[in-house]
């Protein structure tokens, strides 16, 4: 006769058994959401803490200039980044700049 769990009578031990085994699941599943949680804070933390920076020329930024669709990009590249800079830019180009970002 082959020993069945499951179809263990309600003895004080079978009820050990039985709490220990949730009492083992219940600290696994409390164990994968701390681990899951931990996960979550530290890609939390290394958005936060992320730099999104974009370098320009004035040659750059005047070929951008032509094209509506590279501007559309442009905007919006510089709406996601945190900190923009830009080189050898003629006060013009950076009026331009004023204007589009506005």
């Amino acid at each position: 006769m082959e020993y069945d769990k499951e179809s263990e009578p309600d003895t004080t031990a079978g009820a050990l058994r039985r709490d220990k085994k949730s009492q083992r699941k219940k600290k696994y599943l409390l164990q994968e959401k701390l681990e899951k949680n931990e996960q979550e804070k530290q890609v939390k933390d290394q958005l936060q803490n992320s730099r999104n920076i974009v370098v320009f020329t004035g040659r750059a930024l005047q070929e951008i200039m032509r094209d509506q669709t590279m501007i559309k990009s442009f905007v919006t590249l510089a709406y996601i980044s945190n900190i923009m800079v830009g080189s050898e830019i003629t006060p013009l180009q950076k009026q331009h700049l004023l204007k589009m970002v506005r």
